[in-house]
């Protein structure tokens, strides 16, 4: 019976393990982004590009302050993860300031369109001030809609914060979507309760990254099935030589 070329069969194998490299170097990478988020630092020195939702008790507060006056809060500049002259201050209080009944303030942004297939992870430095009295509660969080109002993905609590600290702390919240998202993405950041003037709640530095999982293109599929393809081909040929050979 006829032999089958081994050149040939070399060939094959050599092909396949060409289509295998490049398989393998046009594969899935993560790309890491950072998010740009508007005045993340607050340097301007007042809420720009930031909405704010008030509690409407009593001496709820979303304002931009930086330490000054006979009773700061921080030294200046702000101690790090703080970063600037400039924070967001936050309080919700209460309807007649009872602690008894704690409500909250906030702050949001609107970050532009959720993203299937990503990993998101915001960071924000928390201020405890050297003159906070029991401190609020903070919480921070990613919604899905264009405003403190839309679906809640994902939030991360800071409680029983430290008394007269002065001092920053970064909060880490992290969230995964999948395959099928709709909407934008807000990043909210909350202070409830607060009962006492220096007692709400200090936001600083706000950072979002984002890692994205590159979908291959049906054509990196098509290669890598051609490729296994051409190996099974030429183990079937090489199976095939020694079968027909003379002995």
């Amino acid at each position: 019976m006829k032999l089958i070329n081994t050149r040939f069969v070399c060939r094959l194998i050599k092909v396949a393990l060409l289509a295998a490299f490049i398989v393998k170097m046009t594969a899935p990478t993560v790309r890491a982004d950072t998010i740009a988020v508007v005045n993340p630092s607050f340097e301007t020195g007042d809420l720009t590009g930031w909405g704010s939702t008030l509690s409407g008790g009593y001496g709820s507060t979303a304002a931009v302050v930086t330490p000054s006056g006979p009773y700061p809060e921080f030294s200046v500049p702000l101690p790090a993860p703080a970063t600037g002259n400039y924070y967001a201050f936050v309080k919700g209080y209460g309807p007649d300031g009872s602690v008894l009944t704690p409500l909250s303030s906030d702050i949001f942004q609107d970050v532009g369109a959720l993203q299937a297939n990503t990993d998101y992870t915001l960071t924000v430095a928390i201020g405890d001030g050297f003159y906070a009295f029991a401190p609020s509660d903070v919480t921070i969080a990613l919604v899905n809609g264009t405003n403190d109002t839309g679906t809640v993905l994902a939030s991360i609590d800071l409680n029983n914060r430290p008394q007269y600290a002065g001092s920053f702390q970064n909060l880490i919240l992290n969230y995964s979507t999948g395959a099928t998202v709709s909407g934008d993405l807000t990043v909210e950041l909350i202070s409830k309760g607060g009962f006492y003037t220096y007692s709400g709640a200090g936001f600083d530095n706000v950072r979002l990254d984002a890692s994205t999982a590159a979908v291959p293109e049906p054509s990196t599929y098509a290669l890598l099935s051609g490729s296994l393809l051409l190996l099974w081909l030429a183990r079937r040929r090489l199976s095939a030589r020694e079968v027909e050979s003379p002995i």
